[in-house]
Order: structure tokens, then sequence, then C-alpha cells
């Protein structure tokens, strides 16, 4: 989410990764999106970026992070 939100700025998510599915975003435009990481990404092979680009029409301000996510896909428990 966006701390210090300004009225009248349009604030865009983009969402990206080296190859194949890096998850995906609840939202392209807002204050406010939520991501949601893939079924897999054994030993964070295809960690995502996230950039996010403030304007008001004349200015633009752009920001990047990236986010660590290691998820193999297996999900399955052992029997007890």
């Amino acid at each position: 989410s966006i701390m210090n939100y300004r009225s009248g700025q349009t604030y865009t998510w983009q969402l990206s990764c080296a190859s194949g599915n890096c998850g995906s975003l609840s939202a392209n435009e807002g204050d406010f999106v939520v991501y949601t990481a893939p079924a897999g990404n054994p030993d964070c092979s295809n960690n995502p970026t996230v950039t996010v680009t403030a304007s008001d029409g004349q200015t633009q301000m752009q920001a990047e992070f990236g986010l660590a996510i290691n998820a193999n896909g297996n999900f399955d428990l052992p029997a007890i």
C-alpha cells in the first residue's frame, strides 16, 4: 500500500520476473494492491520485482522492490 497517499495522484503497479509465473497483483492501479505468490518457486529461482509509479499528470516517480518467495509447490503432509 502507499504511505502518504496524495489526492490527485495515480498509482500504477507492475509485476515482473525472469520467466514463467511470478504470481499476480490484485489490481494494476490504486493505492493498495495484494500480491499472490505462485504455487511454486523452488530455491527462489524466479523471484518477482514489483514496480510502482506515482503520477500527477506532469511528474512521475517510480520505486521498485523485490520479493523472495521460496515455495516448492508440494504441500502434502506425511501421515501420522
